[in-house]
């Protein structure tokens, strides 16, 4: 069900949350730089952008969420799942923008989801109805209940919206590529981002003592380098390798 976006931008404040965050691959927040903002993969998949297959791909179309952005109110990277913290499983480039998206006009198709829709069944109730339902619940399984702005076919600007891109350090190199792969990410974005005059910073996340995301980047390189490599190279040189 589509919510107020004022009481929910507003609500928000009163619980902390001045940011909202997108976590995504190399290839695909490139593709977003260079055409102004955080955009649908629906919109992508229209335009003729690059951009990164997911696994969730076909369940984003099935359930109609394909031409919607999720946004999450808390940084997934530093979120304790459990006992855990983990990285963001969407990709190393991570998105933190201003809030007040919430309340502009261009936007205000906003829905809020219970669960992850991998995780939806066909009879599931998928939406919060009321804000206050939401808010309430907000702070348990965090991670499920994505901000969902919906039927959205331009970009959410950067320029206007963006306050900071993080970037996830793997501590690994990758003789494929021969560079280190934090390295190599922060040129392509950096490069992106002067080519669009972007007035951006790139910081390197910096991740709590019991976050084991370095470990975890290390056995996907081991057991599948490919999974590995979409994630931290951009397509255009995955297709010279």
């Amino acid at each position: 069900m589509k919510l107020n976006a004022c009481e929910l931008y507003n609500k928000l404040k009163d619980k902390g949350v001045f940011y909202l965050y997108h976590a995504n691959t190399l290839t695909t927040s490139i593709s977003c730089i260079y055409n102004g903002g955080l955009l649908s993969r629906g919109d992508m998949e229209n335009r003729g952008l690059d951009m990164t297959q997911q696994d969730s791909d076909c369940i984003d179309k099935q359930y109609n969420v394909w031409n919607d952005v999720f946004l999450d109110t808390v940084d997934l990277h530093g979120y304790r799942y459990t006992k855990s913290i983990r990285q963001n499983l969407y990709g190393p480039v991570l998105f933190k923008l201003k809030s007040e998206l919430l309340i502009d006009p261009d936007f205000d198709n906003i829905w809020i989801t219970t669960n992850n829709p991998v995780n939806w069944d066909k009879d599931d109730n998928k939406y919060f109805n009321v804000v206050d339902e939401y808010i309430t619940t907000m702070g348990i399984e965090r991670q499920r209940k994505m901000i969902t702005i919906r039927n959205i076919h331009r970009p959410i600007p950067f320029s206007k919206y963006l306050e900071q891109i993080m970037l996830d350090d793997p501590e690994i190199y990758l003789k494929e590529i021969g560079a280190n792969v934090y390295d190599y990410a922060f040129n392509k974005l950096e490069n992106a981002i002067k080519q669009v005059r972007l007035n951006i910073n790139i910081k390197k996340h910096i991740c709590s003592d019991d976050c084991y995301c370095v470990q975890n980047y290390k056995q996907i390189v081991t057991r599948n380098s490919e999974t590995f490599i979409k994630y931290f190279i951009d397509n255009k040189d995955i297709r010279k390798l």
